[in-house]
């Protein structure tokens, strides 16, 4: 007779970060201080830690008999990698995540079952948030439960836990996008130069062309380095594009086969001003969307009671089209 062995149920009872240390963009990674707290009716349970850049300093490590069962309190610092997503940059939310996988698999003649279901004490200790002159720290966590399969006969369970944080676009609004738009503006400044001017305009036109480049160059160090255009970006680069083709129209101008010089050419600035506005309109379009999906993706859930609260805390709205394996990509729980 073939004694079917029940499962090893490990309830994850609270997660907590406890200290967010360092968010480094560039890196792709952040240093924080983690809790988790289990209860499992056996014994000591051993984890990997499936992202961190080197196994963790463990602060806590303590078991505590509870009734029928034992309470595992394990708390962690250590540095863990996550993929940023930047394309709505400088107004993004990030999601900080710390990924475990338990060394017991779910087959075998010892399986383990991991429920997430007593876990309602989630939280982001956001009283020693020291990054809050760059970031907004949300009080929105979010536990993910999934299977990694080893071989065909083998699959360990992991699980996911994350907090979120919101980009303060300010600084960059001001020192970059500002300047940008301000700088293609100034490349209008040549439609007050009489047309035969040529050297004046000229003049006006490549001076601003390397004001341009050389504040595109300082602004790239601002920024993090992606291998795609951010929102900022595509703004500069349009903004670039708006003061080069006025270096181009110095020379078309004098070309054209119209008596009227002076009328082609005025009716150029027409053409220039609604490119300029058309450019900071689309902008401003992006900026709103943006800021209203970060502003919505960092909400408090409000203080309920009961399933409806569990509900909200542990479940985050994300459309991430990125990254698969970053925990924006999941579906909510």
């Amino acid at each position: 007779m073939v004694v079917q062995r029940q499962p090893l149920r490990t309830e994850l009872i609270r997660a907590e970060f406890r200290q967010i240390c360092g968010i480094h963009l560039v890196e792709q990674t952040f240093s924080a201080r983690i809790y988790f707290e289990f209860l499992f009716p056996d014994a000591n349970e051993s984890i990997s830690w499936m992202n961190a850049i080197e196994p963790p300093s463990v602060l806590t490590d303590k078991l505590t008999p509870d009734k029928d069962s034992i309470r595992w309190a394990l708390e962690v610092q250590g540095t863990f990698l996550e993929k940023f997503e930047c394309n709505d940059f400088p107004f993004d939310t990030q999601a900080l995540s710390v990924s475990i996988e338990f060394a017991m698999s779910n087959e075998g003649p010892f399986p383990m079952d991991l429920s997430i279901d007593l876990a309602d004490a989630c939280d982001v200790n956001a009283k020693h948030f020291v990054w809050d002159s760059e970031y907004d720290l949300g009080t929105k966590t979010k536990l993910v439960t999934d299977v990694r399969r080893v071989l065909q006969t083998r699959s360990y369970p992991d699980l996911t836990f994350s907090c979120y944080v919101t980009r303060r676009p300010f600084f960059y609004t001001i020192s970059i996008v500002l300047p940008n738009m301000l700088l293609a503006l100034l490349a209008g400044l040549q439609f007050f130069i009489p047309v035969e001017d040529v050297a004046g305009r000229a003049s006006v036109s490549m001076t601003l062309l390397l004001v341009c480049a050389s504040y595109f160059h300082y602004s790239g160090s601002l920024t993090p380095t992606v291998g795609y255009l951010t929102l900022m970006d595509t703004h500069a680069l349009w903004c670039m594009c708006v003061v080069i083709s006025m270096v181009f129209w110095v020379a078309v101008v004098r070309s054209s086969e119209s008596e009227d010089l002076e009328y082609v050419d005025k009716m150029a600035l027409y053409g220039f001003m609604a490119i300029w506005l058309l450019i900071q309109i689309v902008f401003v379009l992006r900026f709103s969307f943006a800021w209203s999906k970060a502003s919505a993706e960092l909400d408090v859930p409000a203080v309920l009671g009961g399933a409806e609260a569990r509900e909200k805390l542990l479940t985050v709205n994300s459309r991430s089209r990125f990254y698969r394996t970053s925990v924006k990509g999941y579906d909510a729980l």
